[in-house]
């Protein structure tokens, strides 16, 4: 049976489901999300964030997202260690990336 490509509503979804369970769905979905994250909108640090609390290959294509969206580290598309630099997919180390390099608007 083929696999159906997703559209990013439906990759929302999927990845913001409450139940932090690995599945084809789930990784289709994140895939999906990576594949829109340079030039789709919707497509929500907050969804790449949710990515990382997964773990494994979902936590792999948050980041890789998160990188490709921020220029973290300079890495981008590149491969994982090219730059020197770990690999980060922890969610707490992007959260204080973001807050430090995340501008803030004036009140």
């Amino acid at each position: 049976m083929p696999i159906r490509k997703r559209t990013v509503a439906e990759a929302k979804s999927i990845i913001h489901n409450p139940e932090l369970c690995h599945s084809a769905e789930k990784v289709i979905a994140a895939h999906t999300l990576m594949e829109a994250c340079e030039h789709d909108p919707n497509v929500t640090i907050d969804d790449m964030l949710r990515c990382l609390d997964y773990g494994g290959t979902i936590a792999t294509v948050g980041a890789r997202c998160l990188y490709v969206r921020t220029g973290r580290d300079g890495l981008g598309w590149k491969s994982a260690g090219t730059n020197g630099l770990p690999y980060v997919m922890d969610r707490a180390d992007w959260e204080s990336y973001l807050r430090e390099h995340t501008p803030t608007k004036p009140a």
